[in-house]
């Protein structure tokens, strides 16, 4: 199904399994160790570990194609999240061809055009790029995180092949013969044994609690805590990068923002903030607090932080923001981390989604990640490809064609993320001036706004115009650097600066490079 920004308000074709729970197995009810047993028995294909976006989306995708699939979940409650809650259209792209562009009909999802830029004293507007193929141009769409998950549930639901468990993965299984990974270990979640009395996971569960689940293939989805992501990569853990600090701002009459329907980066102030509408009368707002620590929220040090960041902000925009902080009782957190992806090394399992890949949330390109991830896995693994699971060495040979197949888009994506945040939260010299440059740059118009809009979108794939325009905003930033001399002494002086400039370009851009070829 396509996406269509004039069926928004439509009613969801999932609708009617939304808030249908009767779907769910689940471990805590009060059923018959008999009636569980036979969710083990079965013959699955798939196991899914996590129905996250990106997990509910893969099982969709599997299910439909033909395979048995379980999709184990802790929670299937709708969750309350602060980031996944702007769609790039290159998201949206990938969400079509897997057959979902219709899952933003009916969950109060806003579309969007591009971006407003405010810095310092000044704005520019970054429009999305004209499709090629149909003459208009490209959407983007924000929404709650939590309606469109459950709108992405209600579809795996909705699918005959998917089974939906409620209960937590706690380990999996390794084959004595060749130590692949055969299956899983399901435990109880919230809490709650097999009888429905009370049981904690932190302590260890009884064999009786445990159930095992097999299957050819298992795939980790399990988000941003994942546990099983080690299996995969030993020696990496997430490098944590800031937080995003959110609270909504309710606008039942008029809207504050610059730009309605667009994303909003505030650099006006000393830390970026982050604004897009989640509904027609919401707007989300994430504001970046650099570094590994976050101040107290107990002692009111966080939210004094959030205050001070908003009064920046333009004056309509500032007031909305500080009326609607005041009145908000708890502020939420989410932590920002990067982390590489690397080959599949682990037979009889695949990862994706956050678990396998993640990057700052500041360009909103995560989802359109993780979710063209979803395309290449199912075309790779489709049925027509490989018609038995069993089949190890073309799966291990599927895999390989996905960490190929997902390579170009994810660098651009991931390095474009990070630099851009490297740019917009450094405080040294070199790091203002690239700043400024990349500012001004936009400004020119023409291709150097559509050359950067087609990488934030997602829909080019290119690091060498990743590189192209990154080192065209390092070599402007020469030039206004240069361009400040009055005399010839003060020319070799700023020329001196320039070259520090162009070597701190290089020094944010090729690591980021490097750790997404050589991961």
């Amino acid at each position: 199904m396509s996406f269509n920004v004039n069926k928004l308000d439509s009613t969801s074709p999932y609708a009617k399994f939304i808030n249908d729970r009767s779907l769910i197995l689940t471990c805590k009810d009060k059923v018959s160790r008999a009636s569980l047993s036979k969710i083990a028995s079965k013959n699955y294909d798939v196991i899914v570990i996590g129905a996250g976006p990106i997990g509910a989306a893969i099982a969709t995708a599997m299910a439909r194609d033909g395979r048995k699939v379980l999709i184990v979940e802790r929670s299937w409650d709708k969750p309350d999240r602060i980031v996944g809650e702007l769609m790039q259209p290159g998201g949206i792209e990938a969400l079509e061809k897997l057959g979902l562009g219709d899952v933003f009909n009916g969950i109060s999802a806003v579309p969007t055009s591009g971006y407003h830029i405010a810095f310092k004293n000044e704005t520019v507007y970054i429009p999305y790029n004209i499709d090629a193929k149909t003459g208009l141009r490209l959407k983007g769409a924000s929404f709650h995180h939590g309606n469109l998950l459950n709108s992405l549930r209600a579809a795996c639901k909705a699918e005959e092949n998917a089974t939906c468990l409620e209960a937590e993965v706690n380990e999996l299984i390794f084959s004595s013969k060749d130590n692949r990974i055969e299956g899983v270990k399901v435990v109880p979640s919230h809490g709650a044994a097999i009888d429905g009395s009370a049981s904690s996971l932190d302590e260890k569960s009884s064999s009786d609690d445990k159930i095992t689940i097999k299957a050819p293939l298992t795939i980790v989805a399990d988000g941003i805590y994942s546990k099983f992501r080690t299996l995969n990569a030993p020696t990496k853990k997430p490098a944590l990068k800031s937080h995003f600090v959110g609270f909504i701002i309710n606008h039942p009459e008029s809207n504050p923002l610059p730009c309605p329907r667009n994303g909003h980066v505030f650099l006006t102030g000393f830390t970026p903030i982050l604004m897009y509408q989640v509904s027609d009368t919401e707007t989300r707002v994430l504001v970046d607090v650099p570094g590994t620590k976050l101040p107290s929220q107990s002692t009111g040090a966080l939210r004094k932080y959030i205050e001070a960041a908003g009064k920046s902000l333009p004056e309509a925009t500032k007031e909305a923001y500080l009326k609607c902080l005041e009145s908000t009782k708890r502020l939420k957190v989410m932590t920002n981390s990067s982390y590489p992806s690397k080959k599949n090394k682990v037979y009889g399992a695949a990862f994706i989604g956050d678990s396998y890949n993640m990057r700052h949330p500041l360009t909103g390109g995560g989802m359109t990640v993780g979710l063209w991830d979803c395309v290449y896995m199912s075309e790779q693994l489709s049925a027509k490809n490989i018609p038995d699971l069993n089949d190890h060495e073309a799966i291990n040979k599927a895999l390989e064609n996905v960490y190929n197949l997902r390579k170009p888009r994810a660098l651009v994506i991931n390095t474009l993320s990070v630099a851009l945040y490297s740019l917009f939260s450094g405080d040294s010299e070199p790091y203002r001036n690239l700043r400024d440059a990349c500012f001004k740059y936009f400004l020119l118009g023409g291709n150097a706004v559509t050359g950067p809009s087609g990488l934030l979108s997602g829909n080019n794939t290119s690091p060498f115009v990743l590189a192209y325009h990154f080192f065209l905003v390092a070599l402007y930033a020469m030039y206004l650097e240069v361009s400040k001399f009055n005399s010839v002494f003060s020319l070799f002086f700023h020329f001196f600066k320039a070259i520090y400039t162009l070597l701190i370009a290089a020094y944010i851009f090729f690591p980021l490079i490097a750790e997404e070829i050589f991961p």
